[in-house]
């Protein structure tokens, strides 16, 4: 099924957003869909290079397995909405993905303003909290109009 979700993507020239979690964990208590697995989520991603992709949900924790790939894909970022369960997520989390993060919070679900909060009081600087919240790092790869 995702070879043929990936060639709509590539002749459509869409970007493909990856949802590692849709459940907040304190709400979890009859049902929890099956996780991705980290190792075949960075096997995919490492073959299917050629297709912009927002992971959405990630822990920082969960980013070892996927380190390598920001520095080969320049198409590939995370959002900021799995960073509730780590301390300084964005201090830590810049460099590793070489900057390819995006601001999102999982509103209505859960709080926006604390993890833009998490943003605001991390440590790095001005011009990469402005990246995070424009979503340049991304946005770029979308196609344009006159595509």
């Amino acid at each position: 099924v995702m070879d043929e979700v990936c060639n709509a993507l590539r002749e459509y020239k869409l970007p493909l957003l990856i949802t590692l979690r849709t459940e907040d964990d304190r709400t979890v208590w009859m049902i929890r869909p099956r996780p991705i697995p980290i190792e075949e989520l960075a096997e995919f991603l490492q073959k299917n290079t050629d297709i912009p992709t927002l992971i959405a949900n990630i822990r920082p924790p969960q980013l070892a397995p996927l380190v390598p790939l920001f520095a080969q894909r320049k198409n590939l970022c995370i959002d900021t909405s799995g960073f509730m369960t780590t301390l300084f997520p964005v201090d830590d989390t810049w460099e590793t993905v070489k900057g390819q993060m995006v601001f999102g919070s999982n509103a209505p679900m859960t709080e926006m303003y604390s993890i833009k909060t998490v943003i605001d009081l991390s440590a790095v600087g001005q011009a990469q909290k402005d990246s995070i919240f424009s979503c340049n790092a991304f946005l770029q790869y979308l196609p344009s109009k006159n595509n």
